[in-house]
């Protein structure tokens, strides 16, 4: 126990008393930035930009995103050059992602879900060693079913499902097969 003899010990026992809160706080921050810095996840993508259209598949109007023209032609419903075989009362995506839009116009991902055949394509256009992952999930008597589809570098993987036409479809990416770095997700799309 410290003696508070004069005004010289108290000021010594308050300036010591500072230093002690002052490395306690210090600590403390520190270890919430850590903590902070580890649980957040890498997103390599983080500064692109998504462009997308959702469209009714049977007359190639879009609903949804109108960053690109859908034209119908015979058969099929086309954007920027991808034919989706037309599928009345289904709803297509079509989406690509390009990291740095200021200053890149390559498209790194190519997201396609063609509803008749009932296909989730995504693509790695970049082919830059990184992969996408895309949760695909559906609703069936109140429960969701989900399955996950990931690319390999430079290719495309075409994930073909049987689903009942009009079934409610959610896609969502992620940068990482754990699916903790989230990158965009699709709604209200349909078999």
């Amino acid at each position: 126990m410290l003696a508070l003899t004069g005004p010289q010990n108290r000021r010594e026992v308050m300036h010591k008393t500072r230093r002690i809160l002052l490395m306690a706080l210090l600590t403390l921050v520190s270890a919430i930035a850590t903590t902070l810095t580890a649980a957040a996840p890498a997103n390599a993508y983080s500064d692109g930009a998504w462009r997308w259209v959702s469209f009714n598949s049977g007359t190639c109007s879009s609903l949804y995103g109108f960053d690109y023209t859908v034209r119908s032609s015979g058969n099929y419903c086309i954007v920027d050059g991808v034919s989706y075989e037309k599928d009345p009362g289904g709803v297509a995506l079509y989406a690509t992602f390009t990291p740095n839009p200021c200053c890149n116009t390559s498209k790194a991902f190519r997201v396609e879900w063609h509803p008749n055949g009932e296909h989730l394509k995504i693509c790695d256009t970049a082919g830059d060693g990184d992969t996408i992952y895309a949760k695909l999930a559906y609703k069936s008597y109140n429960w969701y079913y989900e399955s996950l589809l990931g690319t390999s570098s430079g290719n495309c993987k075409d994930g073909n499902y049987s689903y009942i036409d009009g079934t409610e479809i959610y896609v969502n990416l992620y940068d990482n097969s754990s699916q903790s770095d989230f990158m965009a997700g699709f709604y209200n799309l349909r078999a």
